[in-house]
């Protein structure tokens, strides 16, 4: 996808927002594209980011090395567990403050329809604002390590109890309040829409807290999903289509924008922007990530990953020493030249 954008993707079509896209877009993959090989593209590639939307990808993998760390320091020295997980949490909470005092950060991310369309523009300043608020890994840690931790302790929970139906009533209260946060949370955003707040401390405690409080409200679903509450939404996620639209996910996302650009940059006249627009144009963008996905998975993705495993399968069953040849029998001939015996 990223020599894609860098090389042919400008020529698909023409036209006013077409050209202005394409031209940024082609020209930050071809400065920067080396951020995104190693997934360092969070952090480095200054103001002309490449598929800015390949953020996730490497705050992804950089999370991943982290827990991954903060795991094998918890089994290297299990008397101090709790002190390592809870102990990063709060770092990471300290680190989010910090971050949105010096950057005076909103506490939520601000989409107005003109950010949106700088961001698609290529407008430097709002791609900053993009990677100072939401791509930095320092950002997104609390979470992360909040959902490893109930991933944790559930698990171990799950070893030392060997079921997973204790039906607390405590955790169902907390399962069910946990659906009505999450819509408070989404609508949230109304309030800093419509009125401007101060920055400063409270405002950044304020940030950091709504970093942190996504992972504690996944994790409560997911565990009250585990024990089976409420009749109908496990039903739903042990759906077997899940199975299949799981599996074209990372290619869903991956194509996703250049889908997007193809439906909405192509027009050649200003677009008006309405309710049923924005409808029209998701469902169509949806539908096309999809089918692009499949052919991805099915051309790419599945051949890639039989080789791979193939290989990975080979190397694990090859013996670790080679056995030595059996040492041949050595018949030392004496020859004795003052008679005939040999």
């Amino acid at each position: 996808m990223v020599l894609l954008h860098a090389t042919w993707l400008h020529r698909f079509d023409d036209g006013p927002y077409w050209d202005k896209f394409t031209v940024y877009e082609r020209q930050s993959c071809r400065k920067n594209m080396w951020t995104n090989l190693l997934l360092i593209n969070n952090y480095v590639g200054g103001d002309m980011k490449c598929m800015i939307h390949t953020w996730y990808l490497a705050t992804d993998f950089q999370l991943g090395i982290i827990g991954t760390a903060l795991l094998l320091m918890c089994m290297k020295y299990p008397k101090k567990r709790n002190f390592i997980l809870f102990g990063s949490i709060i770092v990471s909470f300290i680190i989010a403050v910090i971050h949105f005092y010096v950057h005076q950060l909103e506490p939520i991310l601000m989409l107005p329809p003109e950010n949106l369309r700088n961001q698609l523009m290529g407008n430097p300043e709002y791609d900053r604002y993009f990677y100072d608020f939401h791509a930095p890994t320092h950002l997104n840690t609390g979470n992360y390590l909040i959902g490893l931790v109930i991933g944790y302790f559930y698990y171990q929970y799950k070893q030392s109890n060997g079921r997973t139906d204790n039906r607390s009533a405590f955790l169902n209260v907390l399962w069910h309040c946990s659906y009505l946060l999450t819509f408070i949370l989404c609508f949230i955003g109304f309030y800093f829409y419509e009125y401007d707040i101060k920055l400063g401390i409270w405002s950044a405690l304020l940030g950091a807290l709504l970093k942190h409080i996504y992972g504690p409200i996944i994790g409560i679903l997911f565990v009250g999903i585990f024990n089976r509450y409420g009749w109908l939404i496990p039903k739903m996620f042990n759906y077997g289509m899940y199975r299949i639209l799981a599996r074209l996910s990372f290619s869903v996302y991956m194509v996703h924008l250049t889908m997007g650009c193809l439906i909405i940059m192509k027009n050649k006249f200003p677009i008006e922007s309405n309710n049923s627009m924005l409808l029209s144009s998701t469902v169509i963008v949806y539908t096309l990530s999809h089918i692009a996905a499949l052919f991805l998975v099915v051309c790419l993705e599945l051949p890639a990953h039989a080789i791979f495993k193939t290989i990975v399968n080979e190397i694990l069953d090859k013996p670790r020493g080679a056995e030595k040849p059996p040492t041949p029998n050595i018949i030392n001939f004496k020859i004795d030249y003052t008679s005939t015996k040999l």
